[in-house]
């Protein structure tokens, strides 16, 4: 998330192409969308490295799984675009790229079970609705 950030942020414009050759949004809420989300990346990668077990979990879950949505949504469309993660350098979108995307926000998905658990199994376990 910090690098994508970081790219995101360095060219703009570059971006701001990327989101809407995904044909998802118009150009107002493209606009939008690339002058937030690199911020919005950078905050949450900085926030998990100084409290991995916070929100910017969660945030960075949404975020992964908002990737493997757009990526699957334009695998299914037929786009031959990048996946504009990174900059100027980044690949083409394939099954095998959405898939991969697709893992990690199931692998993070996954990971919450822990926390939510020791959070949830005392609740339940008392007599306290």
């Amino acid at each position: 998330l910090i690098y994508s950030g970081i790219i995101h942020l360095s060219n703009p414009y570059l971006f701001f192409e990327s989101v809407l050759k995904y044909e998802l949004v118009p150009m107002a809420i493209a606009k939008c969308i690339a002058m937030v989300l690199p911020c919005a990346q950078l905050v949450c990668g900085v926030c998990l490295f100084v409290r991995p077990e916070g929100r910017s979990r969660i945030i960075a879950i949404l975020f992964f799984c908002l990737f493997a949505f757009v990526q699957w949504s334009a695998v299914l469309r037929g786009l031959e675009i990048s996946c504009g993660c990174f900059g100027s350098n980044a690949s083409k979108i394939t099954i095998t790229s959405a898939s991969l995307v697709s893992l990690l926000a199931i692998l993070l998905l996954l990971s919450l079970r822990g926390p939510l658990q020791k959070r949830v199994a005392p609740a339940l376990a008392s007599d306290e609705f």
